[in-house]
């Protein structure tokens, strides 16, 4: 298993473990506790690092294995793009198709950006249906309070984001309605 640790000034972390270590690892792995202890100790006999998990954005488990992803509020589905590429060609997408900000009983179908501190940024298109403007709103004010956001990564493995390291998510299309104290103002990028 290949295990990528992004961090909130920027740097990468990468480790390997061998294969009958992951099964060991995984067994007992508990994604909602990932960020809850103070530190996060990866090691070997030849080095072992002790990171501040306030200061992990994000982690990588790359594996074949299928990893727990606990389920995220709002009952939306986040499938984790290639990349900004992919994620600006489906974002342009969106517009030429016409898509309008969505509404109260519809379904939204777009593209979502997630930033984290430290300049890493995490891609995704997302399905979900907007039942009430009061549990989008619910959704939207918990979604950062989450121990863990968590999404299987195209090619195997998981990633899981620290909410306390996450900046800010940008949606495409918007919605058509905003709580209150929102700003309304168009993203100019």
């Amino acid at each position: 298993m290949d295990v990528v640790v992004y961090l909130a000034n920027g740097a990468l972390r990468r480790f390997v473990q061998p294969e009958e270590d992951s099964a060991a690892t995984l067994a007992t792995f508990q994604p909602a506790r990932m960020f809850a202890v103070p530190t996060l100790i990866i090691g070997s006999p030849t080095a072992t690092v002790l990171l501040a998990t306030r200061e992990i954005s994000r982690v990588d488990l790359r594996t074949q294995e299928t990893l727990p992803v606990p389920q995220g509020v709002g009952g939306g589905s986040v499938t984790v793009l290639g990349g900004e590429s992919d994620f600006i060609e489906r974002r342009d997408a969106v517009f030429i198709d016409g898509a309008q900000a969505v509404s109260v009983g519809e379904k939204l179908s777009g593209v979502i950006a997630y930033e984290m501190a430290g300049g890493h940024k995490l891609y995704g298109s997302l399905e979900a249906q907007l039942d009430s403007m009061a549990a989008v709103f619910n959704s939207m004010q918990h979604l950062l309070a989450q121990p863990v956001l968590a999404f299987n990564l195209p090619g195997g493995g998981a990633t899981y984001i620290n909410p306390i390291n996450l900046v800010g998510i940008t949606l495409h299309p918007g919605l058509q309605s905003l709580p209150r104290g929102s700003l309304a103002a168009s993203l100019v990028e």
